[in-house]
Order: structure tokens, then C-alpha cells, then sequence
């Protein structure tokens, strides 16, 4: 998991193509956590507008212990995923929302137009 940035209005969510591939001890070694993002954008149409959203899983990916089935978060898992993003770029606590759908723990973020 790396950063996540707001820059001049735009999200920009790093790193999300290297989510399921930590190899064991990966992290130890790094000093990384061993968390990573699944983003769903969603694109639906309302009228001759387009409601997006972007909402970001959180998901466990230390291959060691998860034997290498990534899988989302837990409550306290969830808090420290937040407080890491939060530590890396402080506007994820302000503009970010949390969430929980069937799919897991999430935050949204608005994507502006």
C-alpha cells in the first residue's frame, strides 16, 4: 500500500497494480505494512449526468500469514490502514469517508467531475 494523494482536487491512489504479489517476508525486510487497496470506481448514469464514486478496500496481504489469499481488513486492521493514509497524506482523514458494504470495510473519496 502507498500513498494516497488529493492533488489539486484529483485523487491518485498509488501503487493499486502490485496489490496481491507481496512475496513472504516481503514486509519485514521493506519495514512496509502488509496491507494493500482494491479500488471500484463506479460510473452511473443519472439523467444526462454521471454520479461517480471511488471507494478503496483495504485488504491483507501478507503472503506468510494469509497463505497467500489476500483478504479484506479487520476493524482493527481497518483503523490502522487509515491511520497509515492518514500519515502519508493527511487530506485522506479529512476528505475520505468510511465505509462498510458486503464486499468489506472501504473509504470513498469524491472524483469531482
Amino acid at each position: 500500500m502507498q500513498e494516497l494523494e488529493n492533488y489539486r482536487g484529483h485523487w491518485i491512489a498509488y501503487g493499486l497494480g502490485n496489490f496481491v504479489f507481496g512475496s513472504p517476508g516481503r514486509f519485514s525486510k521493506e519495514h512496509s505494512p502488509p496491507y494493500g487497496l482494491v479500488a471500484r470506481l463506479s460510473l452511473d448514469a443519472a439523467g444526462r449526468d454521471i454520479d461517480k464514486s471511488l471507494r478503496l478496500y483495504p485488504i491483507y496481504t501478507d503472503n506468510r500469514r494469509s497463505a497467500y489469499q489476500a483478504r479484506p481488513v479487520d476493524a482493527e486492521q481497518f483503523e490502522k490502514v487509515v491511520s497509515l493514509l492518514s500519515e502519508r497524506g493527511p487530506e485522506v482523514r479529512e476528505l475520505a469517508t468510511r465505509g462498510e458494504d458486503q464486499r468489506g470495510r472501504f473509504l470513498a473519496v469524491d472524483v469531482g467531475d
